[in-house]
């Protein structure tokens, strides 16, 4: 008598993703995490549904690159990653995520005075990672210093008074995803 046990195949697991707010005309990366319970581990392919305008991902690794054109902001989009093992039969895993897209922010000089300038600019642009900027000198390299103060933020707009204590300050919006000329 010969007992012969079968494994059962099991789904992969995939983490969670994070929803993302992403700035029009910059490049993400999104990592995906998985893991696969079965011995052998059974070899995993990736796939996405509903994904909006220049996103893809790999299909071996499951790296999401996220290069949205200018033209598509604003939009939001529930996003599904799949994750399907190669086992008879094949079993699949899925988590969805909100992606957003913004445009690239506009920032405003809406008041300024003999000593006092007031700035404003899209709420969503903080969600997206920008941090407001001011230098005193744009010579090669410009020394650019974040704001620290905290912006007042009005329906959708934030604003920040900054005190004009130099004779001349420059202000721009920067973010870590698309780093701009200093």
């Amino acid at each position: 008598f010969t007992l012969v046990v079968l494994e059962v195949n099991s789904a992969p697991v995939l983490a969670a993703v994070s929803n993302l707010t992403h700035v029009a005309g910059a490049i993400c990366w999104i990592t995906n995490s998985t893991s696969d319970l079965d011995l052998p581990t059974n070899h995993l392919s990736f796939s996405l549904v509903n994904p909006p305008p220049g996103m893809i991902i790999s299909p071996t690794s499951g790296l999401i690159i996220w290069a949205p054109p200018l033209t598509c902001a604003p939009l939001t989009n529930t996003v599904t990653v799949r994750v399907t093992d190669n086992a008879s039969p094949a079993m699949t895993n899925e988590q969805s995520f909100i992606a957003s897209l913004i445009p690239l922010p506009r920032l405003r000089i809406t008041h300024a005075g003999p000593n006092l300038v007031v700035l404003s600019w899209p709420a969503t642009a903080t969600d997206a990672g920008f941090v407001l900027q001011s230098a005193t000198n744009l010579l090669s390299p410009a020394s650019w210093r974040d704001i620290a103060a905290a912006p007042t933020v009005i329906a959708g707009e934030n604003f920040l008074t900054n005190p004009a204590t130099a004779p001349f300050r420059a202000y721009r919006l920067a973010s870590p995803l698309t780093p701009l000329p200093t």
